[in-house]
């Protein structure tokens, strides 16, 4: 089981978002880069995987920044859903900054142990469950303060524009990593420079909407907090579906295992055979009986 789930990570979920990390674009050498990225995934990056001992700091310091952003969130709710203003909108938005950039300092730190806080054998069997529900709700927790901070930020700038080129390009892009990585992977960089051409495109539609109204200042955090946080947000779903499919793996499999042979029997219930009322003889198919009781002889039991 654990074989399955670290061949899933190796070959499919995490490598798609790291190399959108750390993709340095250069159509001329695919090949090579394709291995590089690979390098990046199971070791960390060149210069990052000095850190890694401070991997549970780090893990416990993401949760802690989560737990403040679902106050703020809290906050909002509680004022159906306004927009934040003032220093806490300040601090609500430059609190999912510094928790995206650590999680993207922590991917590429970590590399294909970045789910550490999910494998039994490195976390231990007692803490395997509550860590993926933990690490559950940092995701759903952090999707929900990205989109409220990236509307509170769209508010204060007063700007109207369309996010279609950023999400589209995310999910479609995604899709085509994964896709890649099993049938072709030297397009996957070609597909990278896709995507961080419609993030860049997407950048590009905030700050000329967001400049002339809100100004230079208030445009540039508004760029910062979307391509850190959508890239964050990325590494962030590509684990938790790499943690779905062990799980419902997982959950098959014990199923099987619980039900034995999976085989089970299923007692046919018979209809009731009418009898003779006399003697109890059965009675045949052209609706006499197998008895030669005065009953039959004078033929009156008949359907």
């Amino acid at each position: 089981m654990m074989h399955l789930f670290k061949s899933l990570n190796e070959k499919m979920f995490l490598p798609a978002v790291l190399t959108v990390f750390v993709l340095p674009l250069n159509a001329a050498n695919a090949a090579s880069q394709g291995d590089a990225l690979q390098t990046v995934f199971r070791d960390g990056a060149p210069g990052f995987n000095s850190f890694s001992g401070f991997y549970l700091q780090m893990t416990l310091a993401i949760v802690a920044l989560s737990v403040v952003l679902k106050v703020f969130r809290t906050i909002q709710e509680g004022r159906n859903n306004e927009p934040l203003e003032g220093m806490s909108h300040a601090a609500n938005w430059a609190t999912l900054l510094l928790l995206s950039s650590l999680e993207l300092f922590y991917a590429l730190t970590m590399g294909k142990d970045a789910a550490w806080f999910c494998n039994p054998y490195k976390a231990g069997w007692l803490w395997f469950i509550p860590g993926f529900v933990i690490f559950a709700w940092v995701v759903y927790n952090q999707l929900m303060c990205l989109a409220n901070i990236l509307a509170d930020l769209q508010h204060h700038s007063q700007a109207e524009f369309s996010w279609k080129p950023g999400l589209y390009s995310w999910a479609g892009g995604l899709v085509c990593l994964v896709i890649c990585q099993f049938f072709y992977q030297s397009g996957m960089p070609a597909v990278m420079g896709l995507i961080l051409l419609a993030q860049l495109v997407q950048a590009g539609v905030i700050f000329k909407n967001a400049a002339p109204a809100g100004g230079l200042a208030q445009a540039v955090i508004f760029i910062l907090v979307y391509l850190i946080g959508t890239f964050a947000m990325a590494f962030l779903l590509i684990h938790f579906s790499a943690m779905l499919v062990f799980a419902a793996v997982a959950a098959i499999a014990f199923m099987v295992l619980g039900s034995g042979d999976g085989s089970y029997t299923v007692k046919k219930r018979e209809r009731p055979k009418e009898k003779c009322p006399y003697c109890g003889a059965s009675k045949n198919m052209d609706g006499t009986y197998n008895c030669t009781c005065l009953y039959v002889r004078r033929k009156a039991f008949k359907d």
